[in-house]
């Protein structure tokens, strides 16, 4: 999980939250949801995710555990319909040339 969320643009903090973060995230001074106690999500890519199709529970999954360990709500984007849905209206695809 931490060389994939790496790949997202994550950075692991090498230290948690200093004294003085703690104390001025206590008083409402200090609020980014962009640092969570172990993982700097400032620089996090935005996400595409989808599954094969909308009966598959992979992608749902992936982004709860994402959402679990701080990844911002607002840079994952989902399609439940995944590729069959996708191609059984018609949308674009391309096949690789091997």
């Amino acid at each position: 999980m931490i060389e994939a969320l790496e790949k997202f643009g994550a950075r692991q903090r090498k230290e948690g939250p200093g004294f003085f973060e703690q104390i001025l995230k206590k008083w409402g001074w200090k609020n980014d949801p962009n640092l969570t106690d172990k993982w700097d999500f400032s620089q996090a890519k935005q996400l595409v995710v989808y599954c094969n199709g909308p009966d598959c529970g992979q992608s749902p999954r992936a982004i709860r555990g994402l959402i679990k360990v701080g990844y911002p709500k607002n840079k994952i984007w989902y399609y439940r319909g995944g590729m069959r849905m996708w191609q059984f209206w018609g949308l674009t695809t391309v096949v690789p040339k091997k």
